[in-house]
């Protein structure tokens, strides 16, 4: 039953509205990895960072299948921890 929650998540969250298959391929390759590889996996992230992940770490896998996690809450934090521009 996690699967399936964990899947519907994916695929109605914000960022993945536009690609869901892409989303949902992403899952797909992290569950295959972490039962081969039992290291952290580098992801990258950002243009200008990457995140670390292992087995067992809900929020960075979240954040790997849907780009935010917590959608709302982060969107807002980025939002505002922005650099200003002051002209």
């Amino acid at each position: 039953m996690k699967i399936i929650s964990t899947v519907l998540y994916i695929i109605k969250h914000p960022l993945n509205r536009h690609q869901k298959c892409k989303a949902f391929w992403r899952f797909i390759k992290w569950q295959i990895n972490t039962r081969i590889n039992p290291y952290p996996i580098i992801y990258q992230f950002t243009e200008k960072s990457k995140l670390i992940i292992k087995k067992g770490m809900t929020g960075a896998t979240g954040n790997l299948y849907c780009g935010l996690h917590e959608f709302n809450d982060m969107a807002f934090l980025l939002h505002f921890l922005r650099k200003k521009i002051c002209l």
